[in-house]
């Protein structure tokens, strides 16, 4: 699979997407898509500074951070073909965050979170 994800998006199509966000995969691609590299993958210590609650989701995201966690923090939500769906800036001050997802179809998505230093991805299920 991550054969796929190193594909151009051009060549490979929507599969490329697919494999990308299965993975949790942040790809840095050049202008003519000709290559891609691999720019950051879900380390050891972003996993304990951030919880995300419940997996499954339904119509609302929990999101804790650790004291570790500070600044502007940006939530993403990717669907499969690698389009964003959902972009929220929140403060990781505030260490309980509550997203609304009511108005996201159910699906398998990507769920990126970066802070100025750091970048955790994750897998989310929403049902409905």
């Amino acid at each position: 699979m991550l054969d796929i994800a190193n594909q151009s998006p051009l060549t490979g199509g929507d599969a490329v997407h697919s494999a990308r966000v299965i993975l949790g995969i942040d790809m840095n691609v050049d202008d003519q898509y000709k290559s891609a590299q691999i720019i950051n993958t879900v380390n050891s210590k972003i996993i304990s500074s951030i919880n995300v609650y419940p997996n499954p989701a339904n119509d609302k995201l929990n999101i804790e951070f650790d004291d570790s966690m500070e600044g502007q923090t940006t939530i993403e939500i990717f669907d499969l073909e690698g389009r964003l769906i959902y972009n929220s800036h929140v403060n990781a001050d505030q260490k309980n965050q509550i997203i609304n997802i009511s108005s996201v179809n159910a699906g398998i998505f990507s769920l990126r979170i970066t802070t100025k230093n750091k970048t955790f991805n994750q897998k989310l299920v929403i049902i409905k």
